[in-house]
């Protein structure tokens, strides 16, 4: 019998992803933490996908050595996935996914007019859909007078609210504002605005867009949900045609629908599925108990829409052994098995022998 040393595994692995809103408000963090598991440096490249962009990193790591990638997204949709390059012999933990807990497509419950040019830039901005019944992620009211405030996100377009009364147009000044999450990407001096509203904001309000002197742009968060308020006239202003609108609208439904961090799954996992909820794989949509078989993003369908995620355990990727010398002497252990008919036949004799005596004795 030989005992053979087997050498030690050469990996490149991401042995952590994580994600979270950041605490400014101005988008997200996602953490990608990268290990050679080899005996050698490794050039390692790491991509980033949103859905909406691609980031990149590159770092020279050294033989057993890990590193943290920090990126700051900007616009996400409701999944990540991050790429470690170049691969290897183990592929499956070259890839990771991650998912936000948040409806994929946002059901939106409209009230007062319609607007043509503000729902196009919506469609525009994200996945939406507009709902009569049932329930909603987000509302939003255009050019009316709300008699009470709906629970949950509002979006409020020319329209008033018990919280924030508007008053009739008044001549609206240049349009300026300071760095915040609702004008990421957004330049305000490319904006024209021919009248706003006047308006008698809540206390703690933030004003993140000024025609002039007064408010535009506010968002303020009250115990029945987030609000953002566009005081101004959309039709007699450019936002309708501006490249911006889409990137404004997006920023806003962001923040007023922030994602939230979601446990991932491991592959052979068994989970059981909420009534009425299924999950589309790559053999038809399961519900009841799902055992994924694969990593990757899936669609999980129930009320609302949502984005799960399925990873190879990270227990996958540990460190490998110890890597033994090649010189280390091999232990070698030799059973001769010839002997055994000669032992037998000794055997024999000696039982013979004893039998001869005792009917000797007997006689």
């Amino acid at each position: 019998m030989e005992i053979v040393a087997l050498p030690a595994r050469d990996n490149l692995a991401i042995v952590a992803f994580a994600a979270r809103p950041a605490p400014d408000g101005t988008g997200y963090e996602a953490l990608v933490r990268v290990r050679n598991d080899t005996e050698r440096y490794h050039d390692v490249q790491v991509a980033l996908h949103t859905g909406v962009a691609t980031y990149l990193g590159a770092r020279l790591l050294a033989p057993g050595a890990e590193d943290l990638f920090v990126f700051q997204v900007g616009l996400v949709q409701t999944a990540l996935r991050a790429e470690l390059l170049p691969h290897d012999g183990f592929p499956w933990d070259n890839v990771r996914y991650y998912a936000f807990e948040g409806a994929a497509t946002v059901r939106v419950r409209w009230l007062g007019e319609e607007d043509r040019y503000l729902w196009a830039a919506l469609r525009a901005a994200l996945p939406v859909e507009r709902v009569s019944s049932g329930t909603w992620d987000l509302t939003v009211a255009v050019r009316t007078d709300l008699p009470v405030s709906p629970t949950g996100p509002v979006l409020l377009v020319g329209a008033g609210s018990p919280e924030a009364a508007l008053g009739g147009v008044q001549a609206a000044g240049a349009v300026w504002g300071d760095a915040s999450p609702l004008l990421r990407h957004v330049v305000p001096e490319d904006l024209r605005v021919s009248v706003v509203h006047p308006v008698e904001l809540p206390s703690h309000a933030v004003v993140d867009l000024w025609a002039g002197d007064a408010p535009a742009l506010a968002r303020w968060e009250g115990d029945a949900g987030r609000r953002v308020l566009l005081a101004l006239d959309l039709a007699r202003s450019n936002l309708p045609v501006a490249v911006d609108f889409p990137i404004l609208l997006r920023n806003v439904v962001t923040w007023l629908l922030p994602y939230q961090p979601r446990p991932t799954l491991a592959v052979g996992e068994a989970i059981e599925l909420p009534p009425g909820t299924e999950v589309l794989t790559s053999g038809g949509p399961v519900s009841g108990v799902w055992l994924p078989d694969r990593p990757g993003l899936y669609e999980l369908r129930g009320e609302k829409r949502e984005a799960v995620a399925v990873n190879v355990p990270y227990d996958e990727s540990l460190p490998g052994r110890a890597v033994m010398s090649s010189e280390a002497p091999r232990t070698t252990t030799h059973a001769d098995l010839t002997a055994w008919p000669w032992l037998a036949l000794a055997a024999f004799l000696v039982l013979v022998a004893e039998w001869g005596l005792a009917v000797r004795r007997g006689s």
